[in-house]
């Protein structure tokens, strides 16, 4: 048995690797990261300009997807014609997700009546597509994400890189959704995650990055990237008292049913096309 046969499978479910950062790159970080045992990254299309280079990379490399949407801080873009536009792409593409979509309240770089009607318009679509929404939120956002989500009949939501309340925590597990775990949860500051996340079943757990942001504690590189998807199962294996290879076992399981993809222990590493 080869030594990447052995490694634990991965699955970083939220980086952004059309992200200018790895214009140069991008393939030789996918590889990487598939040496790793990060046999999948589900690549955010988080605005207009994005949705195309996230497609075309995902063509280039069979451990990729992509999602599209609209991140709360470029909601200036949304209109009509954008919603659209972003419905219509969807239908054709099929892409993994919509989003990520939410809410952001924190920078304020939009105002929040837009981000609003940016985030519900995403959650409708979402819905009326039958795939999942990816949600970001920061700031004092949790009334109004609550407030946006219907009761019953939204089909899942990622919350992205959870750093919630312990009650929107529980409010999300009774619902069936999935909050994902980052770089955040691993700094000493994040106690109060670290105890949110213990608690979290193991079937709505997902391991993410958020590249290039986000760097987990004891990161050496300037830029994040999904090779430290390991380094962070790691850590969330020690919050959750258990091991690394079960932390992959159960979050990969996840993805690959939130997300739709086929066995992620499948993909051969790729070479770095696509780059």
């Amino acid at each position: 048995m080869s030594e990447i046969e052995r490694k634990p499978t991965f699955v970083d479910t939220h980086a952004h690797l059309s992200d200018e950062q790895f214009a140069a790159d991008a393939g030789a970080v996918i590889a990487r990261a598939s040496a790793l045992g990060v046999r999948h990254i589900v690549n955010v299309g988080f605005s207009q300009r994005m949705w195309e280079a996230a497609r075309h990379l995902a063509g280039a490399n069979p451990g990729v997807s992509f999602t599209l949407g609209i991140h709360p801080n470029s909601a200036g873009e949304w209109s009509s014609r954008c919603g659209d536009e972003l419905e219509r792409l969807v239908d054709a593409w099929r892409p993994s997700a919509v989003g990520e979509s939410g809410l952001d309240y924190y920078w304020n770089a939009e105002p929040r009546d837009v981000q609003l009607t940016a985030f519900r318009s995403q959650l409708s679509i979402a819905r009326s597509a039958g795939l999942p929404v990816i949600i970001h939120m920061r700031g004092d956002v949790e009334a109004d994400i609550r407030a946006s989500l219907p009761q019953t009949d939204q089909p899942m939501c990622v919350f992205h890189s959870f750093d919630g309340s312990a009650e929107l925590a529980a409010w999300i597990i009774e619902r069936g959704w999935m909050i994902g775990a980052g770089g955040l949860m691993t700094r000493r500051s994040a106690r109060g995650l670290q105890e949110i996340l213990r608690s979290v079943p193991d079937d709505q757990l997902l391991l993410e990055t958020d590249s290039p942001y986000l760097s987990p504690s004891n990161w050496s590189e300037k830029r994040n990237t999904p090779e430290s998807i390991p380094l962070i199962a790691g850590h969330l294996a020690n919050v959750r008292q258990t091991t690394v290879a079960s932390i992959a076992q159960t979050t990969t399981a996840n993805a690959a049913r939130v997300f739709g993809f086929a066995d992620v222990a499948a993909f051969a590493p790729v070479s770095g096309a696509g780059s």
